[in-house]
């Protein structure tokens, strides 16, 4: 053939055929896949050439010689689906042509406007030409094509071009992102292989780069100014290097960690002129800080950010939405509301209408609704949840900046809530997209991807399906104990999952391990009275029972009784999940009536407050029903 791909598409979109035409023309097949043998036969290094330009021929609604032969040596047709190549003849012609020669297994679509549902003519914006839905030769039901969706809440550009790379070459979609986010570990390794100095000039050169276009973008009338600000954030990063200077300090001593606390110290000093320059800093500094699940230090970062006076009115609201993902972190529910209340606020005054005043308004409303939806998950209301994050997906959709790291955390939120509501088909679906935005965005060995794992794990257990969340599991600790901090929130989350995994397997020794981790992670990060230590001991109770040490399963209750109380109202249905658990322990105890007591009031505190049809719900009342009463 002469050429791999044919690509297909109106003038509207020349833009999108231009950036198609130049990812597939540059793409490199993985060493790893070259020569093996796929769909197609021998996978080919490169993909090329493709087919684009054909400006200079003559418009007709007929197709001329030249491109009859160009799409006759062509060994693929991409198409270029939106409302402008659903109405173009050309369009139209060319994919009739292209499968009377090569059929419909050598047609891939890629979505870049309209929506795939709507056809032509019925009041929506279409985007599949007719062409590519016509039914094959001897058959009257119409093609259903599966298309890469470019859009920003679809797959993305990133994501899209990747399914037509795979689709090309004749390979699995998940061959593909395994070789390119191993090929981006490789790249990452070289990186991180390099200095740390090095390493923290990078970082001062992108923030400083960064400033400079804040300033460039808020202050544009105030050359001197911003001159003067430029300046002063420059002078701050130069010295903010020169702490980790090897001359003054053994480089064996120095961590990024040390850089970002010593420098952290430097912006009330250096900066106290510069508001807008401080709550920049801050709110980036206090993301670090929740990333690396130092919540006592994210807390006061953000808190410092808010309180500055003449910070910039954007830097103000992601603090705050920032502010209150910490507090819902550490189940501080009224303050995490009150948090996103003010920032509300600022965002109604402010934008997402006032674009001159908020950078990226469409972004932090996103953000907003995504840590309301993450506030309803944590009260059960996960319908609420639900309907909050497709909101926040649509919010992204609409902001100017690359939200795919977003969107992956907005597909695993869908899929947790979906999952709670036993609708699991739909929440592995919701998973396994965000696993495959994690790995083609982050790469395997990231704490992003051991996340949605370790979720997916959640799902299958929830299920019933015991071996696969165990094997879930254990790829995402595997991962977590090498990228993460020993205390990080998200290990002990992690182990708290592995436990109940683990029991339910009947590996009570392992389980028992799982549970004393969590409550060691939980509790260096958070205290000992943090709601998620009184779980642990919850689940550690069962697992002490199991194995006859009735005595040490009720210590372990009673400690986790005194942690619910500081943290749930005695109403609460945290409160009934703790007796239909002691009620649990006191029958395999032997004290079935104190156990049938316990598991009704458990129950009837649970019901009232959650729909019946709600996994923990039917969780709970299996648990009672299935008593090992004498």
């Amino acid at each position: 053939m002469r050429y791999k791909a044919f690509i297909s598409y109106s003038h509207v979109d020349k833009r999108w055929a231009k950036w198609l035409h130049t990812c597939l023309e540059t793409f490199h097949t993985p060493k790893g896949l070259i020569g093996k043998i796929g769909r197609w036969g021998e996978t080919p290094a490169r993909l090329q050439p493709v087919f684009r330009d054909r400006e200079e021929l003559v418009a007709s609604a007929e197709l001329g010689p030249d491109i009859q032969q160009a799409l006759g040596d062509s060994e693929f047709l991409v198409v270029l689906c939106s409302p402008a190549a659903a109405g173009s003849e050309w369009v139209n012609e060319e994919i009739r042509y292209f499968r009377s020669v090569r059929g419909v297994d050598h047609v891939l679509a890629v979505i870049v406007a309209g929506e795939p549902g709507a056809a032509v003519g019925d009041g929506q914006p279409g985007c599949f030409p007719p062409a590519l839905l016509e039914p094959e030769p001897g058959s009257n039901t119409p093609t259903e094509p599966i298309a890469a969706d470019a859009r920003r809440h679809g797959d993305g550009r990133r994501f899209a071009i990747m399914k037509i790379e795979a689709g090309l070459l004749g390979v699995g979609l998940n061959d593909l992102v395994q070789r390119e986010s191993a090929r981006r570990q490789r790249r990452l390794a070289i990186i991180a292989g390099a200095s740390l100095c090095g390493a923290a000039l990078m970082l001062v050169l992108a923030l400083y780069a960064n400033l400079q276009r804040i300033e460039a973008t808020h202050q544009r009338t105030l050359a001197e100014t911003e001159s003067a600000t430029a300046m002063a954030a420059l002078d701050y990063l130069v010295r903010l290097f020169e702490i980790a200077n090897p001359a003054t300090e053994k480089p064996t001593t120095i961590t990024a960690l040390s850089i970002l606390e010593r420098g952290r110290k430097k912006i009330d000093v250096g900066l106290s002129d510069k508001p807008q320059i401080q709550g920049k800093l801050l709110t980036t500094i206090g993301r670090v800080y929740l990333n690396l699940g130092l919540m006592d230090e994210a807390e006061d970062a953000l808190s410092q950010a808010l309180s500055i006076p003449g910070a910039a009115p954007s830097d103000q609201v992601a603090s705050a939405l920032e502010l209150a993902y910490a507090q819902s972190s550490r189940n501080q529910l009224d303050a995490a509301r009150a948090t996103l209340d003010a920032a509300e606020e600022k965002l109604r005054l402010w934008g997402p209408e006032g674009t001159d005043t908020l950078e990226d308004p469409f972004g932090l409303r996103g953000r907003l609704l995504e840590v309301r939806g993450a506030l309803a998950y944590v009260e059960d209301d996960y319908i609420r949840a639900e309907q909050l994050d497709t909101a926040a997906k649509d919010a992204y959709g609409r902001s100017s900046g690359d939200h795919a790291e977003e969107l992956g955390r907005l597909h695993t939120n869908l899929g947790l809530s979906l999952a709670n509501r036993s609708e699991f088909e739909a929440a592995r679906r919701e998973l396994q997209a965000a696993i495959d935005i994690h790995r083609t965005y982050f790469g395997e060995r990231h704490a992003k991807t051991a996340a949605s794992l370790h979720n997916l794990a959640f799902t299958l257990f929830s299920e019933g399906e015991n071996q696969a969340a165990a094997e879930n599991i254990s790829r995402a600790l595997d991962i977590y104990e090498s990228v993460l901090e020993k205390n990080h929130p998200a290990l002990g989350d992690a182990y708290l999952m592995a436990g109940r995994i683990a029991h339910a397997l009947g590996r009570l020794d392992e389980a028992f391990e799982y549970f004393r981790s969590a409550i060691e992670v939980f509790s260096a990060a958070f205290g000992p009275d943090y709601h998620k230590v009184g779980w642990a001991r919850v689940y550690l109770s069962l697992v002490l029972a199991d194995e006859g040490q009735f005595e040490a399963a009720f210590d372990a209750l009673e400690h986790a009784e005194g942690i619910y109380e500081l943290n749930y109202p005695g109403d609460d249905i945290w409160t009934g999940d703790l007796m239909v658990h002691r009620a649990i322990v006191l029958a395999k105890s032997g004290q079935g009536d104190r156990a049938q007591a316990m598991c009704g009031r458990g129950l009837g505190l649970i019901k009232g407050r959650m729909s019946s049809e709600d996994t923990y719900v039917q969780e709970m009342y299996r648990a009672c029903a299935e008593l090992e009463l004498p």
